[in-house]
């Protein structure tokens, strides 16, 4: 799902597209929430430290709904994926997508590196990218 979002007078607005169409949507935007497509993405700048974790409201654009997320760091491993090896956090998402395992680069921005969705067989591996100097990969 596509859209073009804004927030206006405390609701998320916009026009998203479903089915090769475009459709224009509203829906209430909790103060702080963070759009659902880019709760990994803000992942990237947080401090995370093993043990921590936080909560965030999210509203997901293709239902209009508010969620909840949560986010626990588990633990700090090398983790090799095509990119290169990898100091990693291991971080448990819960959300109103399922739940997901995440393994983020260790060093900030915390870029993902992998992710598994339990129950799928498969994961999801970096395989290259643009990284600055001292990312604690290749």
């Amino acid at each position: 799902v596509g859209a073009l979002v804004r927030v206006v007078d405390g609701r998320l607005a916009g026009v998203r597209g479903v089915g090769g169409g475009a459709q224009r949507f509203e829906a209430p935007w909790p103060e702080g929430a963070l759009l659902g497509e880019m709760a990994e993405a803000a992942l990237w700048l947080l401090d995370l430290r093993v043990g921590g974790g936080f909560e965030a409201t999210t509203v997901e654009v293709d239902t209009g709904r508010p969620g909840t997320l949560a986010v626990e760091v588990l633990g700090r491993e090398s983790l090799t994926v095509p990119a290169g090896t990898f100091e990693a956090l291991r971080v448990r998402v819960r959300g109103p997508r399922g739940p997901r395992l995440l393994w983020l680069r260790a060093a900030s921005p915390h870029i993902t590196l992998r992710v598994v969705t339990p129950g799928r067989a498969e994961s999801l591996d970096l395989v290259e990218g643009p990284l600055p100097p001292g990312s604690g990969g290749p």
